[in-house]
C-alpha cells in the first residue's frame, strides 16, 4: 500500500443534459451522482435481476427489464427539478436511454471501467 494519502470529496457529482421533447422544445435535465441510501435502493432492486459470484461479482444479468429506466429514475431530474417518472423515461428511445444510462453509471462508478479507474486513481 501507498504512502500517499487519498483524498475524497463527499460534494456529490452531476451532469446537465439537454433533452428536446415531442414537440421539439429542449428541456434541462440533470443526472446526479447516488448518495448511499439511494445507491442501496438501486442495488436491492437490481439482486433479483442479476446473478452475483461468491466473490460479489455479477456473472450474469437474469432479467433486464427496467434496467435503463431504474438508474435514470434514481439519479435524474428534469426541468421541475423533480425525479423523471418512469412512465415518462419508458417512452424515450432506446438510443436516448442508453446515452443517459451511460452518464449515470460514469457519475456512479457503476461501469466496470470507471469503478477500475477509480481504484487506479
Amino acid at each position: 500500500m501507498s504512502e500517499e494519502k487519498k483524498s475524497f470529496s463527499v460534494k456529490l457529482r452531476s451532469e446537465k443534459v439537454s433533452i428536446e421533447n415531442s414537440e421539439g422544445v429542449a428541456e434541462d435535465y440533470v443526472i446526479h451522482e447516488m448518495c448511499g441510501d439511494i445507491l442501496e435502493e438501486y442495488f436491492n432492486g437490481q439482486k433479483e435481476k442479476t446473478k452475483i459470484s461468491d466473490d460479489g461479482k455479477t456473472v450474469r444479468i437474469l432479467d433486464y427489464k427496467g434496467v435503463y429506466i431504474t438508474l435514470l429514475n434514481l439519479t435524474m431530474t428534469g426541468p421541475d427539478e423533480k425525479a423523471v417518472p418512469l412512465t415518462l423515461l419508458k417512452t424515450w428511445p432506446s438510443r436516448v436511454q442508453i446515452a443517459l444510462f451511460k452518464i449515470a453509471q460514469e457519475l456512479n462508478a457503476l461501469d466496470p471501467e470507471a469503478a477500475e479507474k477509480a481504484k487506479n486513481d
